[in-house]
Parts: C-alpha cells; sequence; structure tokens
C-alpha cells in the first residue's frame, strides 16, 4: 500500500491512499506511534482502517475522523464500534462533532425506553432499522457521558437538501436525453478509436449503465492491469476478479445437492434450517449470510462437500472487499488501462470530452466524489458542454450520419447542470462552516474530539485541519453493503418537510436534529417509530 511520510520543520504526514500503489509503507514502529500518539493502540481491521495520520507535535488539538456512510447499515455499525473501541483506549475523547446537525444532542429521551436488561440489543435494533445513526448508538451503549454536538449552519443544510432532491429529481427526467448522448459517441467511436480501447470503451460504458457486473468489469481490469503492471494481493480490482473466478468454477446443481444433504445436519445442532432457497450466481451473498462460519465447519466436517468448500471460499473473499476501496481501486485501474490504450491525440481527445460528459451526468445524479468535482472542474476551464455537443456533431458528420443523430443542447440539462454545481458549491461552504465550529470546539477543556462526516467532505476538511495546525487520525468504516438510497431519499425528505414547516419560526436557528441526527422533538413521527421498536406499540 503506497504510504508518503512527509517531514516538514514540526510536523509529520502520513498519508496512506487507496490499494493498489506500491509505494512501501511506514514500519509496524512507525505506524504504531503514530497511532499512539491520538492514545490509540490498535484498530480492528473487521471494523475499519486507517486510511490517514496528520501529526503536528506543536498542539494539543487532536481530531479521530470517521468517513460516514449515511443510512448504510454497515457502516453505521463498524462506526460505532470504532468510536466504542477508540474510546475505550482512550476515555478522554468523549465528544462528537457531528455534520449534519445543529447545536447539542441528546439520547436521554431515548435512554428511559431502553430495558437495560436487553439495552444492547435494542440500539442494536434501532440501529439497523436506521431510526439512530453510529453517534447515538454510541452515546447510548457508553456508561460515560458522551457529548453530541451538531456543527452545521442550518440556512447552508436546508440548502443543501433542497438542492440534492431537486437535483435528484431533475436527473430522473433526463435520462433519454443523457442515452441520445451516449449513442452518439457510440456511434463516433470507430471513427475515432483504435480496436483495443474501443472494445475497453464498450465494456466501461456498459458497466457504467449497470448492464455489465462488478465481478466481469474487474475481470477485464485486471487483465489490462497485467499488461502494465503484476497484481498485487490486496488490490481490490484484483480481489473481486479473483471472487469471479471462485464463481466461475462453483458447480451450483451440486452444491445444492451438498446444502440438501446437510441442511437436517445444521438443524440438529441447532442451525438455522430455514436455508430452503437454492443457490444461484444471483443470490450467492444473501444465502451466504444466512450460514455462519461454524455451519460450514460442520458441514465440511461432515463428510465430502468439495462445492461447499468452494462456496466458503467464495463469502471468505466477499466478506473481506470493502466497497468504497473497490471504487476508488476501479477508478484508478481505468486511468492506468486508458494511459495504456490510449495512441493518438484524437484518441485523447475523445476520451476528455466522454470523462467530461460522464462526470456531468454523475454529477447531476450526485454521485461523484470531491476529487471527482475538482476533475471536472479542469475539464471545464477547456470544455463547455456546448463545445461538447458541437465535438460530437462535428464527428457524427464525418462518420456519414445525418442531422437526425445531432445533439442539440437541452436547456433543461443545463438547469439540472446548474443545480448540481450550486450544491457542490453549497457543500464546500458547509465545509468551511463545519471547520469554524471545529476551531471553537476544541479549546483548553476539550482539545480531542471524534468528526464524523460524510466521506465526500473527508478529502478537503483533512486540508483545513491540515491548514488549521488540528492532528488528526481519519479512519474509513468497513462498509460491507450497499446503501439503502430509497431510505436516504425518505429521510432527505423529511428533513425538507421540516425546514418548510419551520420556515418564518424565531428560534430555527436551534432547530435541532440534522440528516440523521435525533430530531424527535420536531419530528414525531419518527420518535413514535423508535418508540414502536422498543415498546412493541
Amino acid at each position: 500500500m503506497k504510504t508518503i511520510i512527509w517531514m516538514l520543520v514540526c510536523c509529520i504526514f502520513i498519508e496512506i491512499p487507496s490499494a493498489g500503489a506500491s509505494v512501501p509503507g511506514p514500519s509496524p514502529a512507525e505506524f504504531q506511534k503514530s497511532l499512539n500518539f491520538f492514545g490509540i493502540s490498535s484498530i480492528p481491521p473487521d471494523l475499519g482502517r486507517t486510511e490517514a495520520i496528520h501529526i503536528n507535535p506543536d498542539s494539543d488539538k487532536k481530531i479521530i475522523l470517521i468517513q460516514d456512510a449515511h443510512m448504510n447499515v454497515s457502516a453505521q455499525q463498524n462506526i460505532a464500534g470504532l468510536m466504542e473501541v477508540v474510546h475505550l483506549q482512550n476515555n478522554s475523547v468523549n465528544h462528537v462533532l457531528m455534520e449534519a446537525g445543529f447545536g447539542e444532542e441528546s439520547v436521554e429521551d431515548i435512554r428511559t425506553l431502553l430495558n437495560p436488561v436487553n439495552a444492547e440489543a435494542e440500539i442494536q435494533a434501532l440501529l439497523y432499522k436506521n431510526l439512530i445513526q453510529a453517534s447515538e448508538a454510541f452515546a447510548l451503549s457508553s456508561d460515560r457521558k458522551i457529548r453530541l454536538t451538531g456543527i452545521e449552519d442550518v440556512e447552508l443544510y436546508e440548502s443543501a437538501v433542497k438542492l440534492f432532491l431537486k437535483t435528484k429529481s431533475g436527473a430522473e427526467q433526463l435520462k433519454s436525453y443523457q442515452a441520445l448522448i451516449r449513442s452518439a459517441l457510440g456511434k463516433i467511436s470507430p471513427k475515432i478509436l483504435n480496436p483495443r480501447l474501443r472494445i475497453f470503451w464498450l465494456f466501461r460504458s456498459r458497466y457504467q449503465s449497470g448492464d455489465l457486473p462488478l465481478t466481469e468489469y474487474c475481470r477485464l481490469l485486471s487483465s489490462l492491469l497485467n499488461e502494465v503492471r503484476e497484481a498485487e494481493a490486496n488490490d481490490p480490482v484484483f480481489q473481486v476478479s479473483r471472487l469471479k473466478k471462485i464463481e466461475s468454477q462453483i458447480n451450483f446443481k451440486r452444491l445444492n445437492e451438498e446444502l440438501d444433504i446437510v441442511r437436517p445436519l445444521l438443524s440438529e445442532s441447532g442451525g438455522d434450517s430455514a436455508h430452503a432457497d437454492a443457490v444461484s450466481s444471483k443470490n450467492l451473498d444473501s444465502i451466504g449470510r444466512q450460514l455462519t462460519d461454524a455451519d460450514f465447519k460442520m458441514a465440511v466436517a461432515s463428510g465430502s462437500f468439495p462445492e461447499i468448500t468452494r462456496y466458503q471460499e467464495y463469502l471468505s473473499e466477499l466478506r473481506n472487499l470493502d466497497f468504497r476501496e473497490i471504487t476508488d481501486s476501479v477508478r484508478a485501474a481505468e486511468n492506468s488501462a486508458l494511459q495504456n490504450l490510449i495512441k493518438n491525440e484524437a484518441e485523447s481527445e475523445f476520451i476528455r470530452y466522454e470523462r467530461f460528459i460522464d462526470l456531468t451526468e454523475r454529477m447531476i445524479g450526485l454521485e461523484v466524489n470531491s476529487r471527482e468535482i475538482e476533475e471536472r472542474n479542469n475539464l471545464k476551464k477547456f470544455t463547455t458542454l456546448r463545445s461538447a455537443a458541437g465535438w460530437i456533431n462535428r464527428n457524427l458528420i464525418e462518420s456519414g450520419f445525418g442531422g437526425d443523430s445531432a445533439v442539440l443542447v437541452n436547456p433543461e440539462f443545463e438547469r439540472a447542470v446548474a443545480n448540481a454545481e450550486k450544491f457542490y458549491q453549497t457543500a464546500q461552504s458547509r465545509e468551511n462552516f463545519c471547520m469554524n465550529r471545529i476551531r471553537n470546539e476544541l479549546g483548553p477543556d476539550s482539545n480531542q474530539a471524534f468528526l464524523v462526516i460524510g466521506g465526500y467532505h473527508a478529502d478537503r476538511m483533512k486540508s483545513l485541519m491540515k491548514a488549521e495546525g488540528i492532528s488528526y487520525l481519519s479512519l474509513q468504516p468497513n462498509i460491507r453493503h450497499e446503501t439503502d438510497n430509497g431510505q436516504y431519499i425518505s429521510a432527505l425528505e423529511s428533513q425538507a418537510r421540516i425546514f418548510t414547516a419551520s420556515s418564518g419560526s424565531q428560534d430555527r436557528r436551534s432547530l435541532p436534529g440534522g440528516l440523521m441526527t435525533l430530531r424527535h422533538s420536531v419530528d414525531t413521527e419518527l420518535f413514535l417509530k423508535i418508540r414502536g421498536v422498543l415498546t412493541g406499540q
């Protein structure tokens, strides 16, 4: 894993980027010393990983930054676990600063509803149902006083929520126009791209549209990467590629026959006898989550079950993957493949315009990260929507296509782009405001805290904290499953309704709660759901 160490006057900065690079990292002793600076001895790998460390020995201000994934159950569970582990090792970290929240928060209303005998299970049930977030779960589970503080500006956050919903809604209405652009690119690609580059571009387009599974795409990427560098065992692209190889070796008919044999054994030993669904390539993961490692060990020990053994190997590989790392690794692999496949300036121009269009479409869909926004801003210096349309139309004519294939500038598309750009500009303003709050919260009486903030904001927040001389330890929770986007949109819509209802209120700046923070004092429906889960009412 790539690690860069800068020794600057009185500042140490250790950066641990995503998998796939090859520069050797710090020695275990150096890394351990960096963790110890934050009063931590270790981070359990089953919960997450250390993404970056910045140490300023001249300042006692320290932040444990945990990159949030809103409404992702596996991430929320692991974030709560990370905070608990850190707090057990350094109980001075008892203050949580939260994105998407305003002012001081309290979990005492919920604590009074918990059954002391079964409190931890009830907390996990609320977390699993996305009725509370990781910070609240941590505060509820702790036997110490945990302070929760939202660090957002109400007006900026309200603007972000409404821009998000407006942009997301507009994107849904523009899919036919985006399909027209994609079709035009496909028509001109044979004229411009060499055969190997065009094949890769077609596969990438299928993957981006959801028509090609991740495992298939990673198998293609790994074969292309092998042309430019040796495979690295910890590179997520190669890990997913291995997963596809294992899957292709499973005989599903025999696997289900073997499972039919061992299911009664599982039932007799106290296992779940409801594993009745047949296993196929479409439900490998969901069925596997019902079977524990103990189930597999007992099944294999009970007889000769080669397909179950392969299935166990598949699930073991799957559980070691982190979706966020996979995304970063796929982007890096694409860039490496393109650098190897592009042979002339015309191909570079095609890929540049296509990349600008892709980033613009994904920006409208609110699916880009901060690095991609920066990349698009750089491309925008040389490329606009209108120049991209002109370039496409010129190449359509040169390729022999008539005017009916032309890509006309769509005013609705331009408005959607403007809304998305404003949303991401608002995100930067929110980050600046949050940084001011962090500066004010870290004082003589409380010089260290958790900062739980969305992964999109993490890169810029690290830069802002570094400029302020604040030491930070950045942790990424393991993400085992995809986010429930429906619940995420529903939560935002709920917030928009609350903001609209409170418009004109004199005490609006003290409006409690944010996107994920407790908001039961203004959201009766949410509190009733929480009470219903805990009391059965």
